[in-house]
């Protein structure tokens, strides 16, 4: 917990202000942004919280793993935009929006776990060679 996952500035009212000696005060002064650490930390949570409750009909074995990293991923790409990041780390900028590595990453990530949960539905429905 360096300090240096913080959020953009925001009008929000659940906006928060950090010391001027944090990096997020450094870098915005006492200007109010998104408590994203707390974002995430409410993402994980809730992605926990519905993984527990489905784990007893998930399927094969694995797939409960893969449901949750697809759901953390797919969280985490929205949640991203409230971050601040260095201008330079943009991995694409169009139309005022900036996609970073982090949202590719994490795109990639969702798309590999759901590949792995059809091909774990998909063995498990496979007649055995038995």
């Amino acid at each position: 917990m360096n300090g240096c996952c913080y959020g953009r500035p925001t009008r929000l009212p659940w906006g928060v202000s950090f010391p001027p000696s944090s990096f997020a005060g450094l870098e915005f002064g006492n200007a109010k942004i998104h408590p994203s650490q707390l974002y995430f930390s409410l993402a994980g949570l809730v992605v926990f919280a519905f993984v527990w409750a489905v784990r007893k009909r998930t399927g094969p074995a694995g797939t409960l793993f893969w449901i949750s990293t697809m759901l953390y991923a797919l969280v985490r790409i929205p949640l991203d935009f409230t971050r601040a990041y260095e201008p330079e780390t943009a991995f694409l900028s169009a139309f005022g929006i900036e996609i970073v590595e982090s949202q590719l990453s994490s795109l990639a990530i969702a798309l590999f776990s759901l590949l792995m949960i059809m091909r774990l539905r998909r063995e498990s429905l496979a007649p055995s060679a038995a």
